[in-house]
């Protein structure tokens, strides 16, 4: 039994994903400044670490954004967890269980609504200017719109949440699979 003292309600949950959102949009924004310290995410380098130490033994005003910029990726990890934590608050006060299908449905139907109108124009005008580039990409659409780009060994990857959309329905799929499927 959880102890509802130290339990975040659905409003707390909302509050704190729309501060990680803002240190996400910070991270991507300030880390494009030639001055700040950049981040090790997704290779590290030893100077990177020392840059920010020398940061903080200055302690100028430009501190706040080499925090952000080395940090503020840890800022997606958070606004998952938190997501997922929300949904199960919200689906544990709800006295029907929802199955499988009617929430994949309803979820990704709610995905599908922000990424349909980029991607699909995205795809036109290219296809537009390039005639072979709907040829040579068809199957990164499909794999985009169906929540699996980032699982193709050698993704197609243009700036956008893309990702992102494919990580949230994967984790969906594993968080509402039942645990006697799953070895442990």
């Amino acid at each position: 039994m959880i102890n509802e003292k130290y339990q975040m309600t659905l409003d707390d949950t909302l509050v704190l994903r729309g501060m990680s959102i803002l240190i996400i949009i910070l991270h991507n924004y300030i880390h494009r400044f030639s001055n700040v310290v950049l981040e090790n995410q997704h290779i590290y380098y030893p100077e990177r670490n020392k840059e920010l130490i020398n940061s903080f033994l200055e302690f100028d005003s430009g501190l706040f954004l080499d925090l952000i910029s080395h940090y503020g990726h840890y800022g997606v990890p958070v606004f998952v967890f938190l997501s997922g934590y929300g949904l199960v608050i919200k689906y544990e006060k709800k006295e029907v269980s929802l199955k499988f299908r009617e929430f994949m449905k309803r979820h990704a139907g709610k995905l599908w609504l922000l990424l349909l109108p980029l991607l699909i124009p995205h795809f036109l005008i290219l296809g537009i200017k390039d005639p072979s580039y709907f040829q040579e990409h068809w199957f990164d659409l499909a794999l985009m719109t169906g929540f699996a780009g980032n699982l193709h060994p050698e993704p197609y990857i243009f700036h956008g949440p893309w990702w992102f959309f494919s990580l949230i329905v994967q984790l969906y799929i594993l968080s509402t699979m039942p645990l006697s499927i799953i070895e442990i």
